[in-house]
């Protein structure tokens, strides 16, 4: 199951409509090689890094489409002139300034179907207009609105990332599910009363008005009802 864009939609929405936000928190524990739903034209991505200079680390985030269209890779590397490259627009580049030197470093990404903004530590290190740019598959590529990113296998320098809040409370208690919860923002899951149960129904880690994270689904969801098996009581047996 992958991300379903019908529910995909629902932060950049409320975000368009409303003062809401998304909700996002600070995560170690997102896993290299697997997609993750993140509105980028919306909501800027912030990262953590403290690699050294001249080790080579790199950041390297691989970008899809809600619906799954391929619009590229983005990358940092730490070398000893730091530079960022853009897939489809022009190869690697270096940074506008001098990064800033503590070792520690806060990364926002910001990205519009125009062009790509990297700040690092509060300074403006990047803005990378795609018209400007001489590979003419540049704009194509560039100018379609990120819905999932992916941090790549190669991604060694990343050492936290600002994610959407997974889903972890089913809209019934009585629900089991196959795999374990929690369930990342835009995965889909099937529920039942039980393993043996064939009455199931396919529910998706979405958003509250308030952008909290929460399951949602069409249609109806199983009715489970639990057994209650009277109390076992002390007593003492009649003669």
């Amino acid at each position: 199951s992958g991300i379903n864009a019908e529910y995909g939609i629902v932060c950049i929405l409320a975000l368009l409509i409303s003062s809401a936000q998304c909700v996002t928190e600070w995560r170690s524990d997102a896993e290299r090689g697997r997609y993750y739903f993140y509105p980028l034209d919306v909501e800027p991505l912030q990262l953590k890094t403290d690699s050294e200079l001249s080790r080579a680390d790199q950041v390297r985030i691989q970008l899809k489409t809600a619906d799954d269209v391929t619009i590229g890779v983005f990358k940092i590397v730490f070398s000893v002139q730091p530079k960022y490259y853009i897939s489809d627009c022009g190869g690697w580049s270096p940074f506008a300034v001098t990064l800033p030197t503590e070792q520690d470093k806060l990364w926002i990404i910001t990205k519009t179907t125009k062009a790509l903004l990297v700040t690092c530590n509060d300074v403006e290190v990047a803005n990378h207009v795609f018209e400007d740019d001489t590979d003419e598959k540049c704009v194509p590529s560039w100018s379609q609105e990120a819905g999932k990113i992916k941090f790549q296998n190669q991604d060694i320098a990343t050492d936290e990332a600002k994610l959407k809040v997974p889903c972890d409370v089913l809209p019934d208690p009585l629900l089991t599910v196959p795999s374990s919860l929690p369930i990342e923002f835009g995965g889909e899951v099937e529920v039942a009363c039980s393993s043996q149960s064939e009455d199931s129904a396919v529910i998706t880690c979405s958003e509250d008005t308030n952008g909290a994270p929460e399951f949602v689904y069409t249609g109806s969801l199983p009715s489970c009802t639990r057994t209650v098996t009277p109390p076992v009581t002390l007593g003492k047996k009649r003669s």
